[in-house]
C-alpha cells in the first residue's frame, strides 16, 4: 500500500480549473489556496495518488488537465 500527494504548479488559477474540471466529473486535487488563503499560492494544486489509481486513472488525468489549462 501507499500514499502520496504532491503539488503541482499550474498556468492558471488552480481554483478555477478544480471548479471547471468538477463540473465534467473529474476530480482533480485540492487548490492550495483554499489550505492557505492569501498566500499567494493560487496557481498550487494537491492531488493524492493512492494504490487504487491505475495507469489509466493518471493518464486521465493528466488527459483533463491539459484541456482545461489549454482553454
Amino acid at each position: 500500500n501507499f500514499f502520496n500527494e504532491f503539488t503541482l504548479r499550474l498556468s492558471g488559477d488552480a481554483a478555477q480549473i478544480v471548479e471547471r474540471l468538477a463540473a465534467q466529473g473529474v476530480l482533480c486535487g485540492v487548490p492550495v489556496s483554499r489550505l492557505l488563503p492569501g498566500a499567494g499560492l493560487d496557481d498550487l494544486l494537491l492531488v493524492a495518488s493512492t494504490e487504487i489509481n491505475t495507469d489509466e486513472d493518471h493518464a486521465a488525468l493528466v488527459a483533463a488537465l491539459t484541456e482545461a489549462l489549454s482553454c
